[in-house]
């Protein structure tokens, strides 16, 4: 039997669709991350949509919020 084969966005051959799959896994795990702050800091509907539509933003905050809490 013949394996599938895809190219994902970064240029890596991914066999068995997996590409996809790890790309739902990142948008899903994104937004698990952005509603969990936001009901945590319970942040007004503005910026939660702000942060979610803004991934590099949010990104950027959730880590600094990461380092924080390690620390």
């Amino acid at each position: 039997m013949m394996q599938q084969e895809e190219v994902a966005m970064d240029g890596q051959i991914n066999t068995n669709g997996s590409a996809e799959g790890d790309q739902d896994d990142y948008y899903s795990n994104f937004a698990r991350r952005v509603y969990f702050l936001a009901d945590q800091e319970s942040w007004p509907k503005e910026k939660t949509m702000r942060f979610f539509n803004d991934k590099p933003a949010f990104e950027k905050y959730y880590n600094n919020v990461s380092t924080a809490f390690k620390n």
